[in-house]
């Protein structure tokens, strides 16, 4: 992470707000505090008011300090820790809010499942809205391999995703991750916009 905010600093001064997927989260004091990875002039937003002890986020945002942007946490929106919902705009300014929602989706075979709760949210469809992360879904609208098999849950979201006026910014096929050795790829990391 230090290196992410050194990388920043010194090559994207203009980038105010980091959104991240399964950030890192371990002992930050000697007292055993659990908590995120910090670094000097970005403020943490986390995805919850309170996390327990045994809890860990899967995504969170850091803004930077001292920039011109109004950033609103509207956990009254969506209380998880693996989607966060924040409203944007540059101080002072009358302009509408953007809306950017963080999403983990967890893969196949977990507990939950950030996607279902999608539906739930009272968004406005006159809000600009991005919604963004790792949605660990395979549809063949995302990746033409897909079509084979596309999961239940993934025509689900995608259905939504239409229903809502959303499209998706990602090419279909674009890969988003690689492992070290090239051999595994994936198309799991997505950005849609209303339009």
């Amino acid at each position: 992470m230090h290196s992410l905010f050194q990388h920043i600093s010194s090559s994207k001064p203009d980038t105010d707000i980091i959104l991240i997927q399964e950030p890192w989260w371990g002992k930050v004091s000697s007292s055993g505090a659990r908590g995120e990875a910090r670094a000097p002039g970005w403020r943490v937003l986390l995805p919850v008011n309170h996390i327990d002890e045994n809890s860990r986020p899967r995504v969170l945002a850091y803004t930077r300090d001292h920039n011109d942007i109004e950033v609103i946490p509207r956990t009254d929106i969506a209380k998880s820790l693996d989607l966060q919902v924040i409203d944007i705009k540059r101080r002072g300014s009358r302009q509408r809010v953007v809306r950017l929602i963080n999403i983990y989706n967890a893969p196949t075979g977990s507990d939950s499942f950030a996607v279902d709760l999608l539906p739930t949210l009272a968004l406005n469809p006159t809000t600009p809205t991005i919604i963004t992360g790792d949605w660990n879904m395979k549809h063949p609208r995302i990746c033409t391999t897909d079509k084979l098999n596309p999961d239940q849950r993934a025509t689900n979201t995608m259905e939504w995703i239409d229903t809502n006026g959303f499209s998706m910014v990602n090419e279909t096929d674009q890969i988003t991750w690689q492992n070290d050795s090239g051999t595994q790829q994936s198309s799991l990391d997505l950005t849609f916009v209303n339009e």
